[in-house]
This record gives C-alpha cells, structure tokens and sequence, in this order.
C-alpha cells in the first residue's frame, strides 16, 4: 500500500500538470486567434481547478491506477481534462483551428523537455526527480495519443482544419469504423506499440537535445 500511495503522489500531481499546461495552451491560442469563448469561461488560466474534471482526472485515473497495481501489472495511468470550447468566431479559421489543436501536444512537449532539462540539475531530491521524470513521460504519452486521428482528440481537429468540408462530412461519418479499427489495434497490441514507440522516440530525440544540443 505503501508504494501504490508513493506511486500516486507522483503520478496524480504530473496529471493535473499536464492536463493543466495542455488545456490552457488551447485556451490561450484560441483567444490570440480572436475566439473569447475560453476567455470568457475563465480558461486561460493556469488554475488546474479549471481544466480538471473529477471523473477524468481524479476518479478514473486513480481507479485504473489502483486496479493495474493490485493485479500486478504496472501501474497505468490515463486521464483527461474538461475540453476547451472553440466557437466558431476565430480569425483566419483554418489556420486558428489547427494552432488551437497543435497547440495542447506542443505545449506537453515543450512540458516535457522542461522536466528534463531540470532533472539534469536536480541531484539531491529523489521526489522531485521521480516526478520530473514520470512528469515527462506522461507529457510525451499524451502528446502522442491527442494526435491520434479520431474524435475527439487533437488529430481529428487537425484533419478537420486541412480539410474541405465536404471531406470533413465524411471524415465525421466513419468515425464509427475508426472507434472499431482502434479498439481492434487496441485489443492485438498493435496500437500500444505504436504509442510507446512514439513516445520513447521522443524521449530519445529531448535528452539528446537537451543534454547534447
């Protein structure tokens, strides 16, 4: 009991951050691209209060976490934040939808590539480095997973903004069969791959930027 409370001390903290940092970002850049929708509901704020939910960010995490431990496996960890709403009033459309999207994965890696950059300089604190490092790693997972294309995570956004609207419609149309193809990718194994591959390519990529660049 002990190491699952050590566990979650680290892991719930580096959520709330992360969620935090990726929800605000989207806020920030909508408002620069004229939307005030997220202004005005109080969302570019670094207040975690305003961008964690209880049930993805607390209940389901803590959960998933607690279950994956007493069964012996490692302790997983997923969660998520309130969305941010984007309104249709934002400056040069395409353009503003797709900086919104990309902006919520750039800001966790830019997040992560923080966390390691003070790590190298953190030598005494074994906390501190336990969260800097899992800090990192979990920015870099969610940067991989909101770029995902399906609904409604980043990815899909992207498409969304590059799209015709006549695409779009049709992109909206076969997100069913996408849910079924992930869940399929999901259940063989394939997609995890995938995702731990992306996010361990990005790991490599920052501490050899950060420590050599």
């Amino acid at each position: 009991m002990a190491e699952l409370l050590a566990g979650l001390s680290i892991l719930i903290p580096a959520l709330v951050l992360a969620v935090t940092v990726h929800e605000a970002t989207h806020a920030l850049t909508a408002a620069l691209f004229g939307d005030r929708v997220a202004v005005a509901g109080g969302r570019v704020s670094l207040n975690p209060f305003k961008h964690c939910s209880l049930l993805g960010t607390a209940v389901v995490p803590f959960s998933l976490f607690i279950l994956t431990s007493l069964m012996t496996l490692p302790g997983m960890l997923v969660g998520w934040g309130k969305a941010v709403p984007i309104s249709e009033h934002l400056s040069s459309r395409k353009a503003g939808l797709l900086c919104t999207a990309l902006a919520g994965p750039v800001a966790n890696l830019l997040l992560a590539a923080l966390c390691i950059g003070v790590r190298n300089q953190v030598q005494e604190y074994v906390w501190l480095i336990a969260f800097l490092e899992t800090c990192a790693s979990l920015n870099l997972f969610l940067c991989v997973v909101n770029m995902l294309p399906v609904m409604p995570l980043d990815g899909a956004t992207c498409i969304q903004a590059l799209s015709s609207e006549r695409v779009w419609n049709y992109y909206k149309h076969i997100q069913p069969c996408l849910y079924v193809t992930g869940a399929g990718l999901l259940f063989t194994g394939l997609l995890n791959k995938y995702i731990v591959w992306a996010t361990q390519s990005l790991l490599s990529a920052l501490l050899s930027g950060v420590i050599h660049g």
